[in-house]
């Protein structure tokens, strides 16, 4: 009778030759079976692997512990991206993380934005130098002046005044 780990490395090399004959010579159509057939392979495999070298590698606990976990997050995000789901994942961690909770306060004063007022430049002969065009910045309560704008934007624009000189 086989031990353990002979059996689990035996279970390893049938998961291979099955791979093996479903890639090379199995006609399996192109899409969601092959690549579920293929999640589910590298499962198996990962998860052999796993055991295999919990139970017979001897290391401290702690690091059992984080190799465990670096693997199931690395599995996880495999699978993601075999089923396609990954950029979406990746996508609503984005929104979440940029997301401003807004919780106005009563006793402050409404957030100001900047906005641009320019000074038309008078006309000169073509053949002169360009006119000097200064641009100042005043500022405007948002409510006021953009009220479609998320609150994001409203965070990001509620900054001081400031004056810019295009030459």
């Amino acid at each position: 009778m086989l031990t353990m780990p002979a059996a689990a490395v035996l279970s390893l090399i049938v998961v291979v030759v099955v791979l093996w004959l479903i890639h090379g010579y199995i006609p399996v159509p192109a899409g969601r079976l092959k690549t579920l057939l293929n999640v589910v392979l590298g499962l198996i495999v990962v998860g052999i692997g796993l055991w295999l070298i919990n139970a017979y590698i001897p290391m401290a606990g702690v690091i059992k512990g984080i190799l465990n976990i670096v693997v199931v997050i690395a599995t996880c995000v495999g699978v993601l991206q075999a089923f396609g789901l990954w950029d979406s994942v990746l996508n609503m961690c984005r929104k979440i993380k940029n997301h401003r909770w807004s919780h106005p306060e009563h006793d402050q004063p409404p957030a100001t934005e900047r906005v641009a007022t320019e000074k038309p430049a008078t006309e000169k002969a073509p053949t002169e130098k360009a006119p000097t065009v200064r641009v100042e910045s005043a500022r405007v309560p948002i409510e006021q002046a953009t009220p479609e704008k998320p609150a994001s934007e409203k965070a990001r624009l509620s900054d001081p005044a400031v004056t810019v000189i295009v030459k």
